[in-house]
């Protein structure tokens, strides 16, 4: 029988190796490919995203147009009509396309937040990949700016989603945050707390009361170091070398701690002048009530109260104080008050070691 020639039928052919090379290079081309769509489908849903928000900013602007208010609510998947339903302003109001949780944008529709009293909104996203002048983070669409990088949502390192506002020039987170473990003082209950934080790898925070729930609605409490999650020792000693420009600290990725200036831009934005900005005690004119859960601004604080350096907790349903970044001296630091009562708004330092509400800033 006449034996095949297999040196001829493979030449000039490939040794076992250079096929296993070949392989190797055809997975790894594979792999790009794959990668390279998925990344080309990301950035299809943000600019679907953008293109959306645009939509439904438009149709509420004509909404407005013919009936001189916009909508309390509107309804994913539903029709934008006039009150009176003969206008059909967008047939269905679009939502994210799934996964909506891309990069690290939560898991959450399209938002919409009629600010009450102002006849204004917000309907916010977040994309993200940059999508022309917008980058990554949250964007949203309002009420007499149009499409901003901002009015979307945030999730900070627990999980917790927080909508965003913009005044400004600046965006803001919509809530004070609540985030880390929460130390129980004299066990739980009480309406003092002697307990301080103790572990400088972990966020602690204290609760209104030590009561939980006051935390999801008002946010946790903080000391200066543990909201700029600096060593515990910098509550009495000067840390400014260790402070940054911006300053994370408990704050998400992209935001950051406002400092006593970045407040001060803020109030006046909102008609304050630069001389009572830099001033202390109760200052300005109608600042502090455009910052109220219902002012004008849409900052809405809330009157979560404090926790003072003796432990005490007092203020909760009548004011709410706001920490900075910035500090005052060695043991104090510069806080806000929005009070219930008087409209006009207070600046000056507090103690580092008691606890304050934190608004984070985006960066």
């Amino acid at each position: 029988m006449r034996q095949k020639n297999f040196s001829r039928i493979f030449a000039p052919g490939f040794t076992l190796i250079e096929l296993l090379v070949v392989i190797a290079i055809i997975g790894i081309l594979s792999t790009l490919a794959i990668m390279a769509l998925g990344s080309a489908r990301q950035k299809a849903r943000d600019s679907k995203r953008v293109a959306d928000l645009n939509q439904i900013g438009k149709a509420l602007e004509l909404y407005f147009s013919d009936n001189n208010a916009y909508p309390t609510i509107i309804t994913i998947g539903a029709a934008l009509l006039s009150p009176d339903g003969n206008t059909t302003y967008l047939s269905k109001i679009p939502g994210s396309p799934s996964p909506k949780n891309d990069g690290s944008c939560p898991n959450s529709d399209y938002q919409y937040s009629y600010i009450t009293g102002t006849n204004t909104y917000i309907v916010g996203s977040c994309i993200s990949t940059p999508q022309g002048a917008f980058s990554a983070g949250p964007i949203g669409y309002s009420s007499g700016s149009g499409l901003q990088n901002c009015g979307g949502n945030i999730q900070d390192s627990d999980g917790n989603i927080y909508g965003t506002i913009q005044i400004g020039s600046q965006c803001w987170m919509r809530h004070n945050i609540n985030v880390g473990t929460t130390v129980l003082c004299n066990g739980a209950g009480g309406t003092s707390c002697a307990t301080t934080p103790s572990n400088d790898n972990a966020i602690e925070k204290w609760c209104y009361n030590n009561t939980t729930s006051y935390c999801t609605t008002y946010g946790g409490f903080y000391s200066w170091a543990e909201a700029m999650q600096l060593p515990a020792i910098c509550d009495s000693t000067d840390c400014s070398a260790q402070v940054q420009t911006p300053h994370r600290g408990i704050c998400p990725s992209g935001f950051h701690i406002p400092t006593d200036t970045e407040y001060k831009n803020l109030e006046v934005f909102l008609g304050m002048t630069w001389a009572q900005a830099n001033g202390t005690g109760y200052r300005g004119t109608d600042q502090g009530a455009q910052m109220r859960p219902t002012g004008s601004s849409g900052f809405a604080s809330l009157y979560a109260g404090y926790q003072d350096p003796t432990a005490s907790f007092t203020g909760l349903g009548v004011y709410g104080t706001l920490g900075t970044a910035t500090q005052g001296s060695s043991t104090t630091a510069y806080v806000r008050i929005v009070h219930g009562t008087f409209n006009d708004e207070y600046r000056n330092t507090y103690g580092k070691t008691g606890g304050k509400v934190i608004r984070c800033l985006k960066d």
